[in-house]
């Protein structure tokens, strides 16, 4: 799709349907940019109302919270969680 024909909203209603259906669900966008996760970021929490955790900058800052989220995750005690990463096509 073009720039500006809503895939951010296209996808993250997608999201919505699908965490609807599922009742739990962790949700990983990846980005190929920084600022386009500050951009996601603000559309996730008026559309999917879920806890977000950007995986960016170095790894210590995120990687431990997010093994967590995902332990919790696998034990029921965390329904729903969107992880925000910066990668490419080759990553």
């Amino acid at each position: 799709m073009a720039t500006g024909t809503g895939k951010t909203i296209t996808s993250l209603l997608a999201a919505k349907r699908f965490k609807k259906n599922q009742q739990r669900a962790l949700i990983i966008i990846i980005v190929p940019f920084q600022h386009l996760i500050e951009q996601w970021s603000k559309d996730v929490e008026s559309i999917l109302d879920i806890d977000v955790l950007k995986c960016m900058n170095s790894k210590q800052t995120w990687f431990n919270k997010a093994k967590k989220i995902v332990q919790e995750y696998n034990l029921g005690l965390v329904d729903e969680q969107v992880f925000f990463y910066i990668g490419y096509m080759n990553d």
